[in-house]
């Protein structure tokens, strides 16, 4: 059995989401680590907690704050969550379990998580990136879109994952290279069977509208702003909402409002 490391971001949903078929996959004949942290460890733990090819590590988090023209260290050094020192000793945790436990993996795999990458530069093992950032490395975007720029994006790949043997972007629509552009294989993001599997009912004549609200930062209507728009709509919405507040939801959503977590338990 292969020994293969993910790094998986917490910040939102969306990675782990995408990275567990492909970890319910390889961990069939593999042995699995997961570095992850936040909402990645929640819903990972939840699906992969009892499988005996895979063990869940806590890892820190140390968030970079974005600018128009890159990143803002300044602004960066004074974030609250930056501040806990518990976040530096988790990650250095997470690397010593990995190097008592298995010395050198086979394969480092990382979700915008950058402590598994260091993991990989430090033991020479070959690192795959596999996320939806790298596209912004390959594709022919605006340089602004409505005011909001994705240097940001650029900066942080550049200095959390300088170099990869292989970079892999996930993406729900196609995206056209640009000139010169690094070698990145763009592919459609992953969805898990239960969801590829579901059909519109067509007999039906309700409106269905999905609503996902993130939890990788603050949303700028309360939850019943929100649910006041849309109980005058004549549609009905299936809301994903983050967990710390699905009760919150749930409480003052009216009956054409269907709430639910990101990733049920399966």
């Amino acid at each position: 059995m292969k020994k293969i490391l993910f790094g998986v971001s917490g910040i939102g949903n969306g990675h782990a989401n995408r990275e567990t078929p492909i970890i319910e996959e390889l961990a069939k004949e593999n042995r699995i680590m997961i570095f992850a942290h936040d909402d990645s460890l929640t819903v990972l733990t939840d699906r992969f907690g009892d499988n005996k090819n895979v063990t869940l590590v806590p890892v820190g988090l140390t968030f970079v704050v974005g600018s128009p023209t890159g990143l803002d260290f300044g602004a960066t050094a004074h974030l609250r969550q930056n501040q806990d020192i518990e976040s530096f000793r988790k990650s250095f945790e997470a690397l010593d379990k990995i190097v008592r436990d298995w010395g050198k993996a086979d394969l480092v795999v990382t979700d915008y998580e950058p402590i598994s990458a260091q993991y990989a530069y430090a033991y020479k093992v070959p690192l795959v990136t596999s996320d939806q950032q790298s596209k912004f490395l390959f594709g022919d975007f605006p340089v602004t879109l409505g005011g909001f720029t994705y240097e940001d994006e650029v900066k942080r790949l550049s200095m959390f994952f300088p170099k990869a043997d292989k970079r892999i972007a996930c993406s729900f629509f196609r995206v056209a290279p640009k000139k010169g552009a690094d070698d990145i294989l763009v592919v459609p993001s992953t969805i898990r069977e239960a969801v590829r599997s579901l059909r519109k009912n067509r007999a039906g004549k309700e409106l269905d509208i999905l609503v996902y609200i993130s939890s990788a930062r603050d949303f700028v209507q309360t939850p019943e702003e929100i649910v006041e728009v849309l109980e005058n709509q004549e549609a009905v919405f299936h809301m994903f909402v983050p967990p710390k507040e699905i009760e919150r939801y749930k409480k003052v959503s009216p009956a054409n409002c269907r709430i639910y977590t990101p990733l049920p338990r399966v």
